[in-house]
């Protein structure tokens, strides 16, 4: 999908939310973009679904106590957002590696822990994820050979004791297939949001809840 975020910071820093995000044309983002294997499943910039899952959450927010997981982390902007609203454990999971010195820029700029996992969310079984009472994700429904993934690892996760999961996507037709999928199996519910920072972004959260 198209990202916004060069073109209305001009590579500059900005905060959303007590966050600074860095965009891929800032000086030090660029710089370690040079100086080693570039990101391959998505993780080159930061994706806007964050931006509107933030927006969301600080308006209906989750418990203080939660232990969350980032799904599909990328730079781990949402993941240190996360960090920042809550006082248990907060993972990011990422197929790709190469994300890994993104990630961990964001989380020392924002001065946050935050753990990065590098795996896939078929090898997060349901022990893993005994671990987590939330999951959230941004913008990860762009194949669908990846909704049978996300069937499973729904139901692992309700299994397993995850209260809460928060999807966020611009609504393309696989996340719409996990809509359907998820309003006829679990309780969950669908939400037209937007937010204003860093810019108008208009999105839509799935929530699924125990």
């Amino acid at each position: 999908m198209p990202n916004c975020l060069d073109k209305k910071t001009n590579g500059q820093v900005i905060e959303v939310f007590d966050t600074q995000i860095f965009p891929p044309t800032h000086p030090d983002i660029a710089a370690i973009a040079s100086q080693q294997e570039q990101p391959s499943i998505h993780g080159n910039t930061v994706w806007e679904a964050s931006f509107v899952l933030m927006d969301f959450l600080q308006q209906f927010p989750i418990s203080n106590a939660s232990r969350v997981l980032e799904i599909g982390c990328g730079w781990g902007v949402l993941t240190s957002y996360m960090a920042k609203q809550v006082s248990g454990m907060v993972s990011g999971l990422d197929a790709d590696s190469a994300v890994r010195p993104f990630f961990d820029y964001h989380a020392n700029a924002n001065e946050v822990s935050i753990e990065f996992i590098h795996g896939t969310m078929q090898r997060m079984t349901k022990q893993k994820l005994q671990e987590f009472d939330v999951i959230v994700a941004g913008d990860i429904c762009f194949w669908d050979s990846l909704n049978k993934d996300w069937q499973n690892l729904i139901r692992r996760a309700l299994k397993a004791g995850v209260r809460e999961i928060y999807i966020t996507d611009p609504g393309r037709p696989p996340f719409w297939d996990l809509v359907e999928y998820a309003e006829k199996h679990f309780a969950a519910e669908i939400w037209s949001h937007d937010t204003k920072q860093p810019h108008y972004i208009e999105q839509y959260v799935l929530e699924i809840t125990r």
